[in-house]
């Protein structure tokens, strides 16, 4: 049984750091989605997903994360993927979307 979905967002200018436990889904996407736009529209450009706590994403997940990295793209900014592991990992590896991403194992 998965943990409970919680999400923790910390913003400082230009950076949002989102951390994501559980599942992101249909059901917690939107939450996820919000919070990134909240911070865009207080002039965030990086944006990074810890998703070291992260146990499953579905393709509602995978969805909103390709819009997210497309609207700071546009606005020339960068969406980050930190630390995916486990099924995470497997779905970014399988749907070739480790190499769409930006993706690292350790902040920098």
């Amino acid at each position: 049984m998965p943990g409970a979905f919680s999400l923790d967002a910390q913003q400082q200018g230009r950076f949002l750091r989102v951390i994501i436990h559980g599942e992101l889904d249909v059901a917690t996407t939107p939450a996820l989605c919000e919070e990134v736009e909240r911070a865009l529209a207080k002039g965030a450009l990086e944006v990074l997903i810890d998703c070291r706590g992260m146990e499953f994403i579905d393709s509602n997940g995978v969805g909103a994360l390709l819009d997210l990295r497309t609207q700071l793209s546009d606005l020339g900014g960068l969406l980050i993927l930190f630390g995916p592991t486990g099924r995470v990992a497997q779905t970014l590896e399988v749907t070739g979307l480790d190499r769409e991403f930006h993706v690292v194992a350790a902040p920098e």
